[in-house]
C-alpha cells in the first residue's frame, strides 16, 4: 500500500465552521505524481518505488535526468522522492502510472502533513 504523496502548498484562506469562527487552512497542490523507477528486493535489496511531481522544463535537465525521464515515458519532474513498499504493493505498479490523491487516500479520515520552511 502506498501511505504517501507529494504536493506543495499553493496559497492560504480561511473557513468558517458551524459556530461561524474563522479557521485559517492552507490549501495544497497534491498530485499527480508518477512512478518513476521501481526497485526491487531481488535486484536492488530492498522494494521501493520512486515518484516525480510537478513539472519541469526540458531545458532544465540535465542528460542524464532527461535520460531516466524518458525511459519511464513521462515529462520531467521538479520534485523526485523514493517511497518503501512492500512486494505486494509493487507487484501493482507499473513505470509510467500516474498516482492520484483519491486513489491512495481514499481509505484514510485524517491525513498528517509534512513540510519544509524556506524561512525568511
Amino acid at each position: 500500500m502506498i501511505n504517501a504523496i507529494l504536493g506543495k502548498k499553493i496559497g492560504m484562506t480561511h473557513v468558517f465552521d458551524n459556530d461561524g469562527n474563522v479557521v485559517p487552512v492552507s490549501v495544497l497542490q497534491v498530485g499527480p505524481c508518477y512512478v518513476l523507477q521501481k526497485k526491487s528486493a531481488e535486484k536492488d535489496g530492498y522494494s521501493a518505488i520512486q515518484i516525480g511531481f510537478d513539472e519541469k522544463r526540458q531545458k532544465s535537465c540535465n542528460k542524464a535526468e532527461a535520460g531516466h525521464f524518458l525511459k519511464a515515458n513521462v515529462s520531467p519532474k521538479r520534485f523526485i522522492k523514493e517511497l518503501i513498499v512492500d512486494n505486494k504493493t509493487l507487484d501493482g505498479i507499473n513505470v509510467g502510472d500516474k498516482l492520484e490523491v483519491g486513489t491512495i487516500l481514499k481509505d484514510f479520515k485524517y491525513v498528517d502533513v509534512i513540510g519544509i520552511s524556506k524561512g525568511l
